[in-house]
């Protein structure tokens, strides 16, 4: 055909050809497809072709991070064992000798105590101690004292007061005042207010030692 090349006369016959064959048969002719490129990945999808199931690239989890070792718990400190303070423990313990000592319960008395066994009555009492009469014979005990001096806080105490005597051998003796009397030293030795005493302490009323105090006291 003038004006075309033999090449492309060719080509052009052969397509009209296949399009005069597509109209007397009915079927179109498919059209070429276009060659797809490779996309790029999306997020971790693949997109390499349109109509195939994606295939997901899961990033895999991070590695557990190692737990510390437990801190060893401390040692319990032991506690020492709690005292317990018996109230008036402190005013109630022995602060004196535990024997030869004649000591009121409220602390107001508190002294030795010697002996004395003149029956005459002629040798002096000493001033520093209190003295346990031995040679009165009406009681088993019978203290004297000097006033002013040692027995002067005899004085405070009176009917119920408590007096403990602790003896030679430390045994314990405790009297309880039941009678407070004046007696003049000239009657003789002052009997008991009643069988049931068995101590008494003297001291003087008057500077000379002509009148004495006498406290009767029963066993407590």
């Amino acid at each position: 055909m003038p004006g075309f090349p033999p090449r492309a006369a060719s080509l052009a016959a052969f397509s009209a050809f296949l399009v005069l064959g597509s109209m007397i048969f009915g079927r179109p002719a498919a059209a070429p497809q276009p060659k797809l490129k490779p996309t790029a990945r999306l997020h971790g999808v693949s997109t390499l072709r349109p109509g195939l199931q994606p295939h997901v690239y899961r990033t895999p989890p991070p590695s557990p991070k190692p737990s510390a070792a437990p801190k060893p718990k401390p040692a319990p400190v032991s506690q020492p064992a709690a005292t317990t303070v018996l109230a008036g423990s402190a005013s109630t313990a022995p602060s004196h000798p535990v024997a030869n000592w004649l000591r009121s319960e409220d602390g107001r008395v508190s002294v030795a105590v010697g002996f004395y066994n003149d029956a005459t009555g002629n040798a002096p009492v000493p001033q520093g101690e209190a003295v346990l009469d031995v040679a009165m014979r009406m009681v088993p005990y019978y203290f004297d004292g000097h006033n002013p001096g040692v027995f002067t806080a005899l004085l405070g105490e009176g009917v119920g007061s408590y007096l403990d005597y602790w003896d030679g051998g430390g045994r314990t003796h405790r009297f309880r005042i039941v009678a407070v009397r004046s007696w003049n030293r000239s009657a003789g030795e002052p009997p008991p207010v009643t069988p049931l005493v068995v101590a008494q302490f003297q001291t003087c009323r008057t500077l000379d030692g002509s009148v004495d105090w006498i406290y009767d006291a029963v066993a407590a």
